[in-house]
């Protein structure tokens, strides 16, 4: 018992040192202020992406009907602006107030007919104008196309029926639509399911902006404990901690470091159960008090290879960046999983939709944990 009350004495001694450390408390402040921030950002935008639509003919009824089906999509990870003429859809994406615009010709329905009867084109059926191709454009033209083939699919079909199908060969083409629609359109062809809440997902946020928010806050988990880190160097290299014995130095700074990323990761657990981004607090919890673990050895780690306060210095801004990259924060890469595998925010970002992955987390601290002794035997007997 006594031992406990050791360790919480340390813990509380340890937590007021690091929070007379200005940056320190800095570091624990951004935290809810870069979820607050994107949160911000995300409710008063509409997407990624800004595409500005026009159509040549405004009486166009095919291009009005497209303009109306991108434009009612209020989740869409496009914004769409509408254009009353067409001519300024150029000067809107030249001067930067839209990524791209695109252009509906005159005479869709004509067009279209000519490409599914004789497979011939009279011109484009969209004008697309861009200054640079980007992912969140290529995107975009996902949507747009997706659009587009109901048309192309209902006069496709309607030119197959009247050549094939001779009870259909009379046909008009309001009994085609009619036809088209009762058969296609009787229900959802998509039904989405999310890990932990099943089919009902109307209390989820999927707002694009919102999905890296739980990656970027690992990485500044691990920022602090690597600013932790620096700061018992420091101290170290002042003897602060002269009194404490040999043999317990290397447990003592094992409780220093895990002291500064158990702080981080509080503020990181609060943090996201205000956002709404939680799946549920108790795996909240578990996932990342096993990341604070991981976090602390890969940090201790890092510490013992780097060996002095001017190299961790250097390496520590690198290292972050590096943890930016290569996590599945923003995207995720088969070829890069063998680099992935030796971060501690991978086994973290896993381990909240796949709890096995708290297992080899701890694993992972275990593994970190031995070949930092070994290096610490290795060296005092040096």
């Amino acid at each position: 018992m006594g031992g406990v009350r050791k360790l919480f004495r340390r813990f509380l001694l340890l937590n007021k040192r690091l929070f007379k450390k200005t940056s320190f408390v800095l570091i624990l402040c951004a935290i809810p202020v870069l979820v607050a921030a994107v949160s911000a950002v995300a409710s008063q935008r509409g997407g990624i992406v800004t595409v500005a639509l026009a159509a040549e003919d405004p009486d166009d009824a095919i291009a009005r009907a497209v303009i109306d089906d991108l434009t009612s999509d209020r989740d869409s990870i496009v914004r769409f602006i509408t254009l009353d003429d067409a001519s300024g859809a150029r000067d809107k994406v030249a001067y930067g107030k839209a990524d791209g615009a695109w252009v509906f010709s005159a005479d869709m329905a004509a067009k279209i007919r000519a490409f599914t009867e004789d497979h011939t084109t009279s011109g484009p059926c969209v004008t697309i104008i861009e200054r640079e191709d980007t992912v969140a454009l290529k995107l975009a033209r996902e949507k747009l196309s997706g659009v587009m083939s109901d048309y192309f699919s209902r006069e496709l079909m309607r030119d197959y029926s009247r050549r094939n199908v001779p009870q259909m060969s009379g046909y008009s083409d309001e009994e085609f639509e009619e036809f088209f629609s009762s058969a296609f359109n009787s229900g959802e062809i998509f039904e989405f399911s999310y890990l932990e809440r099943g089919e009902d997902a109307s209390d989820v946020s999927l707002d694009i902006l919102m999905l890296p928010v739980r990656g970027l806050l690992a990485v500044t988990v691990i920022l602090s404990g690597l600013a932790t880190a620096m700061y018992y160097m420091q101290d170290d290299k002042k003897q602060t901690f002269c009194r404490v014995l040999g043999r317990e130095r290397p447990f003592f700074a094992a409780m220093y470091q895990f002291t500064g990323v158990f702080d981080a990761a509080l503020v990181v657990l609060v943090t996201i159960a205000a956002s709404g981004i939680s799946v549920s607090f108790w795996r909240e919890a578990a996932a990342i008090g096993v990341f604070t673990l991981t976090t602390a050895a890969f940090c201790i780690l890092v510490r013992r290879l780097c060996g002095r306060l001017g190299r961790l210095g250097a390496v520590a801004p690198i290292l972050v960046v590096a943890l930016i990259a290569v996590s599945p924060i923003f995207f995720t890469m088969a070829e890069i999983r063998p680099a992935q595998l030796l971060t501690p925010t991978y086994y973290y970002l896993m381990s909240i939709h796949r709890p096995v992955y708290m297992l080899y987390g701890l694993g992972y601290a275990l593994v970190l944990a031995v070949a930092d002794y070994l290096i610490y035997r290795i060296t005092d007997r040096a």
